[in-house]
């Protein structure tokens, strides 16, 4: 189902793995590539409640984070269903700079080698502990170089390798495969300080050229990540230089600090710093990406809060392509039945509020119902301009002003840019330094408010407004399914009836000139707001 490479690591084989482990207890972060659906943390979790014995209840998920890379898309559905983080695809063209503590994984055998090698180079940089699966010819055959070289490096770093027969033979996915268990636990790197470094070598300065300090690029998306990448740099450097230097500035013998780094509130004497620091450079960026223009002036209100409620669950993902195009596309799925729930709920707010001067209400029978209405080019809706004690104008203030942006942003999405801007912001601002209540002409309507509370607008495109009353009665299905897909003279009497009360048969034919138009799909709801999707 999953391809011929997945073999889900049964729990017996999980907790050998796990017994290999030395100092469990600093394992706080731990990445499984090739995750597939979750065993191996799902082993991990059961192993550790088990050597707790009678405290194994006691035993806290939620202090060991794992992190998964899995290329299934489907396996990916798996382990985000159960909130482990997938943060990326393709394990060896996998880079970041957190440090993890353990690297545990049953990788594809046909690349087992590849990535026990990535992960051993991973390791190698910061220090930590490999457990992984291979299939033991891997080992014992040594067929070509790159085989070669693998026993060399598990050999140089005193691995521990123990073959295991009918490891599989009772799995959920059964084979008779004798398989490799290799455990490798490389010593924690000590930080090497860049200003010693420099210090130590002849005063030579090199200036940099300005395109050297270039670190934003033309394409907004790769410039954060260009940054985030800089700034993540940098900040991990000065705390390896604040680790190297720390006998010079504040030796064991002398209980005085001179110089205390910290990160955030968190000092840095109590942990190395490093993954503290960069989830809140990730979350950083998080913010930044999906606070600016480019993502707000596509969401809804509602939606941008929700986002923000849900801002801080980022830092535990790395700022990359990957991770940003993967939760761009969540979020344009979410977006799209938020802008169609938003559309449909502002056509029956316009219908509802109109209903109360008949002469704003088109009714028309409709496909098996005769309940069924149009907005006008004139409605009426509930909404304050006054500040509560109802004495000065005030179309600004935050509730207002979430409103009529919710209302433009619908006709944004259904207007594909084809009106003029004019800025909502700044034209009710000037309206409200001068005074002026009625006849203020914003990008989609002529508005006018009244002190009883209520606001009239006057829509200014024909169009607009025909496009937009389609959109809500084809929701609500008051129109027969066959509109829009077929001519006039090839629908049957029903459905030419529906079509006669609802606009006549000239206008039905004015519409089917152009249909692309005044039809909205779902899967294109996007890419009307700004000319482009939100992915």
């Amino acid at each position: 189902m999953f391809g011929h490479d997945f073999y889900p690591t049964p729990p017996d084989l999980v907790a050998r793995m796990v017994a290999k482990l030395s100092d469990k207890k600093d394992i706080k972060t731990v990445l499984e590539p090739s995750a597939g659906k979750g065993d191996i943390i799902r082993g991990y979790h059961e192993a550790r409640r088990k050597e707790h014995g009678e405290h194994g209840a006691y035993y806290c998920e939620n202090e060991v984070k794992f992190d998964c890379i899995e290329i299934d898309e489907n396996l990916q559905h798996i382990l985000r269903g159960n909130k482990w983080p997938v943060v990326h695809d393709d394990f060896l063209m996998f880079h970041t700079f957190k440090r993890y503590d353990l690297i545990i994984m049953n990788p594809p055998f046909s690349e087992g080698d590849k990535h026990l090698m990535q992960a051993l180079r991973m390791m190698e940089r910061t220090g930590g502990q490999v457990v992984c699966l291979l299939n033991a010819q891997t080992l014992k055959r040594q067929s070509t170089q790159r085989l070669t070289q693998l026993v060399d490096k598990l050999q140089d770093l005193k691995a521990d390798v123990e073959y295991i027969q009918d490891a599989f033979v009772d799995a959920e996915r059964k084979t008779g495969v004798e398989v490799a268990l290799v455990y490798v636990d490389i010593p924690k790197r000590q930080s090497d300080s860049i200003i010693l470094n420099e210090l130590r070598k002849a005063p030579i300065v090199n200036m940099p050229t300005p395109e050297a300090n270039k670190i934003i690029s033309s394409n907004y998306i790769d410039g954060l990540v260009e940054q985030f990448n800089a700034e993540a740099r940098a900040g991990i450097a000065l705390i390896d230089d604040y680790h190297a230097m720390q006998p010079l500035l504040n030796p064991e013998n002398d209980y005085t600090k001179i110089i205390r780094l910290s990160v955030d509130k968190d000092e840095c004497e109590r942990g190395d710093g490093h993954n503290e620091y960069l989830e809140l450079v990730r979350l950083k960026y998080w913010k930044a990406l999906f606070q600016s223009r480019e993502i707000t002036s596509r969401l809804t209100n509602d939606l941008q809060r929700e986002l923000a409620s849900r801002i801080v669950e980022f830092e535990t993902y790395d700022f990359t392509h990957f991770n940003i195009f993967h939760l761009l596309e969540c979020l344009a799925k979410q977006t799209t039945r938020s802008v169609e729930k938003t559309i449909v709920d502002l056509f029956d707010m316009f219908i509802r509020y109109s209903m109360d001067d008949k002469k704003n209400v088109w009714l028309y029978n409709g496909w098996k119902t005769n309940s069924c209405y149009k907005v006008g080019k004139k409605v009426i809706v509930p909404l304050s301009a006054w500040d509560s004690c109802g004495s000065g104008f005030n179309p600004t203030r935050y509730r207002c002003m979430e409103r009529l942006n919710d209302i433009e942003k619908v006709f944004d999405f259904l207007d594909g840019k084809r009106s003029d801007h004019i800025d909502l912001a700044r034209t009710l601002e000037a309206a409200e330094k001068a005074g002026q209540i009625k006849n203020i002409h914003t990008k989609y309507f002529t508005m006018t408010f009244y002190k009883k509370g209520t606001l009239h607008l006057v829509f200014h495109s024909d169009e607009l407004l025909k496009k937009f009353n389609l959109f809500g009665s084809q929701r609500k299905n008051w129109l027969p399914p066959s509109y829009g897909k077929k001519t006039y003279s090839e629908m049957d009497a029903e459905e030419r009836a529906v079509v006669d009360s609802y606009e006549g048969k000239f206008s039905y034919e004015a519409m089917m000139e152009d249909p692309g138009y005044y039809l909205v799909e779902n899967d294109k709801l996007l890419a009307l707001g700004d000319g482009q999707g939100v992915a």
